[in-house]
């Protein structure tokens, strides 16, 4: 059960110290919201805002948090998902198995064909197949065939390397 009054107060409380907010903060608090399925809107614009400001701050782990959160919550947000995106291309070489698989998902969860971001996120997954656990191997799958990319190489490496 949910402690609506209390999670509005948390909200209003992070609208207002959000110009100290950095990656972690940004991504954690939305993540929970996500996980609560607490959709505040005044505070996720705030976060969007704040992200956007401050995106080149955030790691691997925080980009893909944050998109996975954004899409968990079916917030289609076009300027903080292309900041995103295009921060992951920058940052490739950081992309960790969970954080592919996270900005695969929520892509493909908010129906996005990013296809230079999947470009992007198959070159990384290749390089790191062999870390993905089952639940990355399952989720990457379903992302890729959920907005129709076709990337043989990718695909031949997820079927080897699933269980």
């Amino acid at each position: 059960v949910l402690d609506l009054p209390l999670l509005d107060a948390i909200s209003a409380a992070s609208i207002a110290r959000l110009s100290k907010f950095h990656g972690q903060n940004i991504s954690n608090t939305a993540w929970a919201c996500a996980m609560l399925q607490y959709n505040n809107e005044p505070l996720m614009t705030a976060l969007s805002a704040q992200a956007l400001r401050t995106i080149k701050q955030f790691n691997a782990q925080d980009l893909g948090n944050t998109a996975w959160a954004f899409a968990a919550l079916m917030l289609h947000d076009g300027p903080l998902l292309a900041a995103i995106s295009a921060e992951s291309i920058q940052r490739l070489e950081e992309l960790q198995p969970q954080n592919v698989t996270n900005l695969a998902w929520a892509c493909a969860k908010l129906e996005m064909a990013d296809i230079p971001l999947f470009d992007a996120l198959a070159a990384a997954a290749m390089w790191t197949m062999v870390d993905f656990n089952p639940q990355s191997l399952a989720n990457t799958s379903w992302a890729i065939a959920a907005i129709c990319y076709h990337h043989v190489p990718l695909l031949e490496a997820v079927s080897e390397a699933s269980p």
